[in-house]
């Protein structure tokens, strides 16, 4: 009988030692399945899209690039506040855009899961804009506007439009000038000479700024303008202000836009609540 009471145990003891070591192998199993990342899938030229933004990457950036003629991408790092914070914005202005049937459209790339991409493009921080036009790969502008629903659309409607209204007569120059409240006009006698196009730079840039070009010499003569000149017309203050240009001096554009800056801001600024408010935050 004592025999039989230690066979049994001996049975149970062992039993035990199965079981245990059957759970430690599963353990062992599910913590291998829990490390191991999912499968990506497979990168197509198939273009998805996020909250109206397209969805790039290596395979298929070139498909993107050739089905718009303009495209703003962000690349972005999915650890980066800012990027985040930008997100809601950058999507409303995408489905501003893709509701208006515009030949501008927004796309974003992972640059921490695209690296060769980003250097390619010289991205070395986060979010980092950049402009890309008739599907040129190799000529890329830098996104240079405010991060707003209101900035990106100007700064997009600025380089895929007219960047300044051609003026061929008086009635075109008073609509300019009566629809805002500054107005820079550039005054060139040759509007494919080096100062019309350094001017046209400037107006890539100054996105805030309703601008016009000419080469009439009737408006010359109207607006009492010599020689190449800027003007910039406003509806306050001294109303106007001039910068000549003789026929040796070069436009340059920190020039031109320090003039721009300086004759834009009111001499008097009114007071009101708003206006103290602003300053103290500064």
């Amino acid at each position: 009988m004592r025999f039989l009471h230690i066979l049994g145990f001996t049975l149970l003891l062992c039993g035990l030692c199965v079981r245990a070591e059957e759970e430690t192998v599963k353990e062992a199993e599910d913590s291998s399945e829990e490390d191991t990342e999912p499968e990506k899938p497979e990168k197509t030229d198939e273009i998805t899209e996020e909250k109206d933004v397209l969805v790039l990457h290596s395979v298929n950036f070139d498909r993107a690039l050739s089905e718009n003629k303009y495209l703003l991408v962000e690349f972005y790092a999915p650890w980066c506040g800012h990027c985040r914070s930008l997100e809601p914005i950058y999507a409303e202005v995408a489905g501003l855009l893709k509701n208006e049937s515009s030949e501008a459209r927004l796309a974003k790339v992972d640059a921490a899961e695209e690296r060769d991409l980003a250097a390619e493009f010289n991205v070395d921080s986060f979010p980092t804009l950049k402009f890309f036009k008739d599907g040129n790969r190799q000529n890329v502008t830098d996104f240079s506007g405010k991060r707003t629903v209101k900035g990106i659309t100007r700064w997009l409607e600025r380089h895929t439009g007219p960047s300044a209204t051609v003026l061929n007569d008086v009635k075109s120059v008073e609509a300019l000038l009566d629809a805002n409240d500054v107005v820079v006009v550039g005054f060139f006698q040759d509007l494919e000479g080096d100062k019309a196009k350094t001017f046209y730079d400037v107006t890539l840039i100054a996105v805030d700024v309703n601008f016009g070009i000419t080469s009439n010499l009737e408006l010359f003569k109207k607006y009492d303008v010599k020689s190449d000149s800027l003007v910039l017309f406003k509806k306050f203050d001294e109303r106007r202000a001039d910068l000549p240009l003789t026929e040796e001096s070069k436009l340059d554009k920190g020039e031109m836009i320090s003039f721009i800056q300086t004759n834009s801001m009111k001499l008097v600024i009114p007071f009101n609540e708003e206006v103290t408010l602003q300053n103290s935050l500064h």
